[in-house]
């Protein structure tokens, strides 16, 4: 009697054990599971540091429209360097490297 108490203790102990495996394994592996929850928490900071650049670029770009807006200077020097133009009287020199 008491052998066979003996054997229902492990087996008890054995399910017991299976059965938290079991849980842990769906918790890690489910397709809302750990695993999912830390790929997904990467593609967020992955995503949310993109925005953070892009913010950065479009600050950027605003900036330099404020700046052609209301400075005539920089409009000048846009119009001479991208547009090549030049005032009256002025003679444009271009070097030509090889």
């Amino acid at each position: 009697m008491k052998m066979e108490f003996l054997k229902n203790i492990n087996l008890g102990k054995y399910l017991f054990a299976l059965l938290i495996i079991l849980a842990v394994s769906f918790l890690v592996f489910n397709e809302k599971g750990i695993l999912s929850y830390l790929e997904i928490k990467n593609e967020v900071s992955s995503i949310e540091d993109k925005i953070q650049d892009v913010e950065a670029k479009q600050k950027k770009v605003d900036n330099q429209i404020d700046s052609l807006q209301y400075n005539d200077a920089k409009i000048e020097e846009v119009a001479r360097k991208k547009y090549r133009m030049k005032r009256k009287g002025e003679k444009l020199i271009e070097v030509i490297e090889k």
